[in-house]
């Protein structure tokens, strides 16, 4: 029996984002000691994509926002600087950092806008549903939701799992960190990036 050849609606580009997805899955999770990033001009401003956010009390925070919105309108429309956290449902790293995330969004919520994206159905890491449970399991009240753009992981070279964006006002990215935060070593890059000047 001949194996039939691959429908014509597969396309390069959708082959490229199954690659890299697969490769992203195979690294991700596998250290929770992280690396920091500075920025430079491989990232000079954080690439737009829609989210789709999840209910949660965080989302009350977004003021002239709903539920869908994109990037650049939430970083246009609020005057703090961002905290872009990529995870996956079945990401024990993301899942033991997400607390951390928590407590700083409780004490510093009026100075710095925690965003989490869930990106796990693109990484191989858990669907959608998985990621919804896990929030509501862990109490996460900041804003999370998910994207149905996949490019998302090469537009922001995601090569591990968790990462996360320190974004300026101006929607530039300051800082880059792969892997595991603290909430103590969170608020320093947080810090760090306002008082750059």
């Amino acid at each position: 029996m001949v194996a039939s050849p691959l429908p014509t609606c597969i396309t390069s580009r959708t082959i490229l984002l199954l690659a890299l997805s697969m490769a992203l899955a195979l690294s991700a999770c596998s250290s929770e000691r992280g690396t920091q990033i500075e920025a430079n001009e491989r990232y000079p401003s954080a690439p737009d994509f829609p989210i789709v956010f999840y209910e949660t009390e965080g989302l009350n925070s977004l003021t002239k926002l709903n539920s869908y919105a994109l990037l650049s309108q939430v970083i246009r429309l609020d005057d703090r600087p961002v905290l872009l956290n990529f995870w996956a449902g079945l990401c024990p790293p993301c899942k033991a950092e997400m607390p951390d995330f928590q407590s700083l969004w409780a004490d510093h919520n009026e100075n710095y806008l925690i965003i989490g994206i869930d990106i796990g159905p693109f990484v191989l890491l858990g669907t959608r549903e998985e990621g919804m449970q896990l929030i509501s399991d862990l109490r996460i009240t900041y804003p999370v939701g998910t994207t149905y753009s996949p490019e998302i992981v090469q537009n922001y070279e995601l090569t591990g799992m968790p990462t996360t964006f320190i974004i300026d006002n101006d929607g530039l990215i300051i800082k880059r960190y792969a892997g595991m935060l603290t909430k103590e070593r969170a608020l320093q890059l947080l810090n760090e990036s306002v008082n750059k000047d």
